[in-house]
């Protein structure tokens, strides 16, 4: 927790700790989405990131629901998506995961 009553020594081990912890998570956000993702529009999410191609056939998403997270307490979703391909052009989606992960 920051604020630690030993001194600004600890509290600033603390920062560095948080910073290395939010530093590894863009990593891994980064690394399952691939180089080159994009941030999409979103009117309900804080923030989403998806795959800017099909990563073994599949589209990859991370939705940040911190500030609005739709009745449930705060949360990111990590999502997966397929091209349903029922005819030539058809764009639409089929989710085939969804993993919520609510935050302490």
């Amino acid at each position: 927790m920051l604020g630690n009553p030993e001194g600004e020594g600890a509290l600033e081990e603390e920062a560095g700790v948080a910073e290395g912890k939010i530093a590894a998570a863009a990593d891994a956000i980064e690394g399952w989405l691939g180089k080159g993702y994009e941030r999409v529009e979103s009117a309900t999410s804080d923030l989403v990131l998806r795959s800017a191609k099909p990563i073994e056939g599949e589209l990859r998403m991370v939705r940040f629901d911190l500030t609005n997270p739709h009745g449930l307490p705060p949360h990111i979703n990590v999502q997966t998506f397929r091209f349903r391909n029922l005819y030539p052009g058809d764009l639409r989606m089929i989710e085939t995961m969804n993993l919520h992960i609510f935050l302490p």
